[in-house]
């Protein structure tokens, strides 16, 4: 998964770019996107993408935190538990359903 995000931000869109690298690299302190799993790697704390099935145990470090959710039931059933684990936790959450729909 993190190296098809690292293709994609080489390539999209097709005439821009968006500095990144992964956690591990050398430059990670100086790059405003990391691709990972090391949440110490970060100078700041602005925004986590979630690709995990379960919470990331650093989220509460983040002023937001995106969760994609798979399509699939199992997908569907482990993003339910999170949003019931930040609710039960007093977190003001947002949901944004992007799947298509048929007009």
């Amino acid at each position: 998964m993190a190296d098809a995000i690292d293709r994609l931000l080489w390539t999209t869109p097709a005439l821009g770019f968006v500095p990144h690298c992964r956690d591990s690299d050398a430059l990670a302190g100086e790059t405003p996107v990391l691709i990972g799993t090391d949440a110490d790697a970060l100078r700041s704390a602005d925004v986590m993408i979630n690709l995990h099935t379960e919470q990331p145990p650093a989220f509460a470090r983040f002023e937001r935190l995106v969760e994609i959710i798979g399509l699939d039931e199992a997908g569907i059933e482990q993003g339910r538990a999170r949003y019931r684990f930040y609710k039960t936790r007093g977190y003001a959450l947002q949901t944004h359903d992007l799947r298509p729909h048929a007009d």
